[in-house]
């Protein structure tokens, strides 16, 4: 057997990281041992997420299962939770077992949704983030439903009604164009959109919104990326949000020993990149050129996102 002579650890089962084992598989670094920690043994295809709403897909069509991914990179597997990494002791500590040790480490383990503090959003409505979350529970919530949604006084009678709901305005940083033309595709749905307002709670039977009570069967809590509570740890460089901040070379700041992609990285460098997996998946083979040449010694390259 090969001796080990480095500890390569990929905390979460993100589309980078999906990439990274793909590209093991096929060119694995002679002497490095590589760990998959992952709290499920299946990923989901954000991309398809869409038109699983849209009832194209079934859940386990968005499936991806990492575990075989991971043995043909010859990566050993840990199912937990990741809850802390020291990148000064090069620990990552996890829920029920020891600590892990690395030599390098990365973390892909994507993001939250914001807002799940206010009152009611956790217990009644549907998050959007994190996406395994939402395609595990979507369908039986639709299910769920009353087979007569439920109404909403209007004036002409009580007719249901939909709802799309934002602090800002709609479909902020797009062309005036594309604004038009999500607005009539709206209206024609009969969807009312409602911008420079926040909900205030979320209810069983539906949510105030400026005070204003509003009946719903399901609200849906589509508000953009929070972080989840890992990535945290002594000296681990965070943004203002809490967001790992990382170099032009998805190293995380001051800390060249640890990377961290996809939606739970903070990319100071480029402000202009969502929270996107088409972001994650392109992250992929520069995360994965930079490990083998941190892992041998050499310069890293910066990413240049799209």
């Amino acid at each position: 057997m090969e001796a080990v002579k480095a500890d390569l650890v990929l905390v979460g089962g993100g589309h980078t990281h999906i990439q990274v084992l793909r590209r093991f598989g096929m060119a694995p670094v002679p002497g490095v041992r590589v760990t998959l920690v992952v709290d499920r043994p299946e990923a989901v295809y954000s991309g398809m997420v869409p038109g699983f709403v849209a009832g194209d897909y079934a859940a386990h069509e968005l499936a991806i299962d990492v575990v075989p991914l991971a043995r043909r990179a010859r990566a050993r597997v840990v199912i937990a939770r990741a809850v802390w990494v020291d990148p000064a002791a090069h620990r990552i500590g996890l829920e029920g077992r020891p600590p892990l040790a690395y030599d390098v480490a990365s973390l892909d383990v994507g993001a939250t949704a914001r807002g799940l503090d206010l009152p009611g959003v956790r217990e009644h409505a549907l998050a959007t983030r994190p996406i395994a979350r939402l395609v595990a529970e979507l369908d039986a919530r639709i299910a769920a439903l009353p087979p007569q949604p439920r109404a909403r006084l209007r004036a002409g009678g009580r007719t249901p009604t939909a709802h799309l709901v934002s602090e800002s305005a709609l479909l902020e940083g797009y062309g005036a164009r594309i604004k038009r033309l999500a607005r009539a595709g709206l209206a024609a749905r009969g969807i009312h959109v409602h911008t420079g307002v926040a909900v205030e709670s979320v209810r069983a039977d539906g949510f105030d919104l400026a005070g204003e009570p509003l009946a719903a069967d399901l609200v849906v809590w589509a508000t953009g990326a929070a972080p989840l509570p890992f990535p945290s740890g002594p000296g681990l460089p965070l943004d203002d949000e809490g967001f790992v901040r990382v170099e032009p070379t998805l190293a995380a700041a001051n800390c060249l020993d640890l990377f961290a992609v996809g939606d739970c990285a903070s990319l100071p460098f480029a402000p202009w990149v969502r929270k996107a997996g088409v972001y994650a998946v392109r992250e992929g083979p520069p995360l994965d050129a930079n490990l083998r040449a941190h892992l041998r010694g050499a310069p890293l390259r910066a990413y240049r996102p799209q």
